[in-house]
């Protein structure tokens, strides 16, 4: 497959949007590890009052790992387009690799991490509007007709853009 210019623009938007949730997932659910009582972060432990946790580990634990470490997973199959044996599984549903499911899963997970968040800390700010549109854009961009084509399976493995 020949790689257009306008879906090369699509998947550089789609790769900095998932470079910018995994560096921020990242550093902030390391954060949270790392120091689960909220002194580095400066959140007292006292906003977690209407959560099931009791302190920062567990919600760090899952930015690290499914946010952080997830969105660099996905940005690094976007460009390699790996075949994958169990992303075989989810590629009978979709028709497109597997790696979509993972682009529309941390899109919409994104979502969901971020209106649940403000509803337990029962307060916003700019982060969530942030991360809040990071994760509407990635889930729009799995829907983007130039990328969903790249995706189809009927398209080879080795035909990836030139950058």
């Amino acid at each position: 497959m020949q790689s257009s210019p306008k879906l090369l623009a699509s998947l550089r938007f789609l790769s900095a949007l998932l470079w910018t949730l995994g560096l921020g997932a990242t550093f902030g659910g390391g954060v949270l590890v790392l120091d689960p009582l909220g002194a580095i972060s400066g959140m007292p432990l006292s906003i977690l009052q209407y959560s099931p946790f009791s302190n920062f580990l567990i919600p760090g634990l899952i930015l690290l790992v499914v946010f952080g470490v997830g969105s660099f997973a996905t940005l690094w199959a976007v460009w390699q387009r790996p075949a994958w044996p169990f992303g075989a599984a989810l590629t009978r549903f979709t028709g497109e690799h597997w790696f979509w499911s993972a682009v529309v899963a941390l899109g919409l997970g994104q979502v969901v991490w971020i209106v649940t968040e403000v509803w337990i800390l029962r307060g916003v700010n700019w982060l969530h509007f942030l991360f809040g549109g990071v994760g509407i854009l990635i889930a729009g961009m799995a829907l983007e007709p130039r990328f969903r084509a790249y995706l189809t399976l009927k398209t080879p493995a080795r035909s990836r853009p030139r950058v």
